[in-house]
């Protein structure tokens, strides 16, 4: 007999009726056994896909432009916050108690990406200005120089040549992020069959 219900699914019940020998009497006893199975697709669509789904968004802010930073904020600081409600409402949801559980560690690597994603966002905007304020320096340099007649160092003309480390950043961001995000559900994937 199989019955369906929340997380799990019954699916096997056993009775079994015996009797104990004791110095004092026979005693009848009833033993039960009853057999469940853990229903994961209604907690993947629930939790996981939600909580990947978030990750990728906090992506999307490696692709907007540099000098558009509340654009790029907004978006992180948005999956931040979503991410935090979600691990909030799972907790409140399926209550673990205080223990460490395979889900736990599951949303707090999300949350890592997030916040990671946001951190770059910030970086890269650091990186941008300092750049810009470099650059501006050394082209009210040039103009001094053309004016005083000496001619700019290697160091000086090689600087305008080197793509922009913000833009750098950017890039090896695009592809980081996703490469390793999906190197790690992999591997949890994986672990997580193995112990069920």
């Amino acid at each position: 007999m199989v019955e369906e219900g929340g997380l799990f699914t019954v699916t096997k019940r056993i009775v079994f009726n015996r009797t104990s020998v004791f110095t004092t009497g026979d005693y009848s006893n009833i033993l039960g056994e009853i057999h469940f199975k853990r229903q994961y697709s209604g907690f993947i669509i629930q939790a996981y896909i939600p909580a990947a789904l978030i990750v990728a968004l906090s992506w999307m802010g490696f692709w907007i432009d540099q000098a558009d930073i509340s654009a790029r904020a907004s978006i992180s600081v948005t999956t931040v916050l979503t991410m935090l409600t979600l691990a909030n409402s799972n907790a409140q949801s399926f209550d673990s108690g205080t223990s460490l559980t395979a889900f736990n560690i599951y949303l707090w690597t999300c949350f890592s990406y997030v916040i990671l994603a946001m951190l770059e966002c910030g970086c890269a905007d650091y990186l941008r200005r300092k750049h810009l304020a470099l650059h501006k320096q050394r082209t009210s340099k040039t103009y001094n120089v053309i004016d005083s007649g000496k001619f700019p160092t290697s160091e000086e003309i090689s600087f305008n040549e080197i793509l922009m480390p913000a833009e750098t950043l950017d890039v090896v961001c695009r592809y980081c992020f996703p490469l390793t995000f999906l190197i790690f559900n992999i591997v949890y994937c994986v672990v997580l069959t193995r112990f069920l």
